[in-house]
């Protein structure tokens, strides 16, 4: 690896080079609060290795509410399979609100590899939102 090279952990990059490596993204999401007024809302999270490496099963996925700043931790779910580059897994899930949950509209985010535990090539491209709403 030529000399000023290093991984996100700081170290020295991946073997084959810096960018052989997973590169774990959330490119969409959907939340729809139909039933928030009720304590849930449902979510899918597509989660995709953009990276030239596989990304392991059991990469961790963050969820939580932001209204103006306020955040408010949901869940973790976990990848269920390897993810070759290029491929994706849709994690769809019942999400339980909190008793302290913001009244709707607010954001909700997903963080792929939010414990940092895959060597990926590109480390701030792990979190996307979008807007939980009561779909018409």
């Amino acid at each position: 690896m030529p000399p000023g090279r290093f991984s996100r952990r700081g170290g020295p990059g991946q073997p084959g080079g810096l960018f052989e490596a997973p590169d774990a993204v959330v490119p969409t999401m959907i939340c729809d609060a139909t039933d928030a007024m009720q304590g849930t809302l449902k979510a899918s999270v597509v989660v995709k290795n953009n990276g030239a490496e596989a990304m392991p099963a059991g990469t961790l996925v963050h969820l939580e509410l932001d209204k103006d700043g306020m955040v408010t931790p949901l869940l973790d779910l976990m990848t269920s399979k390897e993810l070759l580059p290029g491929q994706i897994e849709i994690l769809a899930v019942d999400i339980v609100l909190p008793p302290d949950a913001p009244e709707i509209p607010y954001l909700l985010r997903a963080i792929v590899d939010s414990d940092m535990q895959v060597n990926e090539c590109v480390a701030d491209n792990n979190a996307n939102e979008t807007i939980c709403f009561v779909p018409q």
